[in-house]
Order: structure tokens, then C-alpha cells, then sequence
């Protein structure tokens, strides 16, 4: 490659450049294709780990109206911040 040709090309899209047609397309694709992927699985997936736990303690605050202080079995459960019960909490109410 020669100086001349680098100058020719200087301001040139990149051969390997997607058009602005591909480079929308193809994250909204990935995201689709991994959607996709996961929502096929939902229904087998087991509840493992802290998630039973934390669905537990969102119903708990549903129910009790206590929205401050996560319970688990009527005890304060605060090893961990309550954000994600209430999102899980807000969510059921939907249901």
C-alpha cells in the first residue's frame, strides 16, 4: 500500500463498514434472536437459588402493605436492598 493510495482513500467508508440500513437492522436482529432464545425457555427454567426468596418476599410486601422493610416468614430480611422486590412486587400487582 502506497502513500498515494492511503490519500485516495482517506474520507472513503471502510469496505467493511455497514450502511446505516445495517447498522440498525442488525442490533434490533440480535436483540430479536436473544429474546427469542430465552422467552423459549421460560417455562422450563426452575426457580433456584434467591429467586424463590425474593418472589417469597415480594408477596410478603404485597400482602402486609409494607413496602420499607422486606420480610421473609415475618422476619426482617435485610442482607440485601429492597429494589428488587419492589420491582418484582410492582409486577405480580399486574398480574
Amino acid at each position: 500500500m502506497t502513500i498515494e493510495s492511503i490519500e485516495r482513500n482517506v474520507g472513503q467508508p471502510s469496505p467493511a463498514a455497514l450502511s446505516p440500513w445495517g447498522a440498525r437492522i442488525l442490533p434490533a436482529v440480535l436483540v430479536f434472536a436473544v429474546v427469542a432464545i430465552h422467552a423459549a425457555r421460560l417455562p422450563t427454567l426452575p426457580l433456584r437459588g434467591e429467586e424463590s426468596r425474593r418472589g417469597r418476599i415480594a408477596v410478603e410486601m404485597a400482602e402486609s402493605g409494607d413496602w420499607i422493610v422486606p420480610r421473609q416468614q415475618g422476619e426482617p430480611f435485610l442482607s440485601r436492598p429492597p429494589l428488587q422486590n419492589w420491582i418484582i412486587a410492582l409486577f405480580g400487582r399486574f398480574r
